[in-house]
């Protein structure tokens, strides 16, 4: 036997606690939040939306590599969605794009408590003051989870992101599988003989962004994708999202946000019960035992002669 103050109460600290698990998630918001002030500063408000806001059915439009003002990295149907709108002036289509945004995360985010909400909603600072396209990931993963159609818009958006259908093959909900493949062919069918020569540009834009590290995500991802459909773990596929990101950035994390409401009702349940107040909280934190707890268990294990 261990002598007091073994390896047990060595690593006690390291057992997961809620509180232990709340005070890394607002240490880590505040990194999050500082790393996206920074980026604020340096980007102006929109920076990712001007690019959708000047999308267009020239093949042209492919002309930008990652990383460069106004590049365009999304499929031929996104494009001819966008386009479609490009007349609303650019004020009001990045007013109407970051309202957009923060009213998706604050849903969301809505199942918990404050306490829990504000630290998560830090990840989304990025995304929202980029104007990037992930708090639409993030909405279309939690619909995705119940209606497979919702894949479709998602994968040609954000291709990887395709292995979320994975999750009704898995389980053989082969109608699923069905309406979101059929839907998916016939979108590529009528934007392929709407737009060739835009079509043809993708691919070649695609083929010179391929590499060893997105596949290896992508079959990481398609893994975890398969382990939560097994396991009846709906909130690990918005993990698998972030793993398969084309490009590993800060916002794709914001894709995170889809777990809420995604989580079992007895989950969120456990997370929003009261911690008893910051003195409680960090005792609980720290593996203390209150001190009248203390007390009491010393007098019940003391000699009946001693106790008096």
């Amino acid at each position: 036997m261990g002598a007091p103050g073994g390896a047990e109460e060595r690593w006690a600290l390291f057992r997961p606690t809620r509180e232990r698990a709340l005070a890394g998630a607002w240490l880590a918001a505040v990194w999050v939040a500082s790393m996206a002030v920074d980026a604020a500063r340096t980007r102006p408000l929109g920076h990712d939306a001007h690019a959708y806001w000047l999308a267009t059915l020239d093949p042209s439009v492919y002309g930008r590599l990652p990383g460069e003002p106004d590049a365009f990295l999304y499929s031929p149907p996104v494009a001819q969605v966008l386009a479609a709108i490009t007349w609303i002036p650019w004020p009001l289509f990045v007013a109407v794009w970051t309202s957009a945004a923060i009213t998706a995360y604050v849903w969301l985010v809505r199942p918990l408590r404050w306490i829990w909400a504000v630290p998560l909603l830090a990840l989304a600072i990025e995304d929202t003051t980029l104007g990037n396209v992930t708090w639409l990931t993030a909405l279309l993963v939690v619909v995705g989870m119940r209606r497979s159609i919702a894949w479709v818009p998602l994968a040609f958006t954000k291709v990887t992101a395709g292995v979320g259908l994975l999750w009704y093959v898995v389980r053989r909900d082969w109608r699923a599988v069905g309406v979101a493949l059929g839907t998916g062919v016939a979108v590529l069918v009528v934007s392929f003989l709407a737009s060739p020569g835009l079509w043809r540009a993708y691919a070649t834009f695609m083929v010179g962004l391929g590499g060893s590290g997105v596949l290896l995500r992508t079959v990481a991802a398609s893994a975890l994708v398969v382990f939560a459909a097994r396991t009846d773990r709906p909130w690990l596929v918005p993990v698998a999202v972030v793993v398969c990101a084309p490009l590993a950035l800060a916002y794709t994390w914001a894709a995170l946000l889809a777990v809420p409401r995604l989580l079992r009702p007895e989950t969120l349940t456990a997370l929003n019960a009261p911690f008893g107040g910051i003195r409680v909280g960090l005792r609980r934190a720290l593996d203390l035992q209150p001190r009248d707890q203390s007390v009491g268990t010393a007098m019940v294990s003391a000699p009946s002669g001693e106790a008096s």
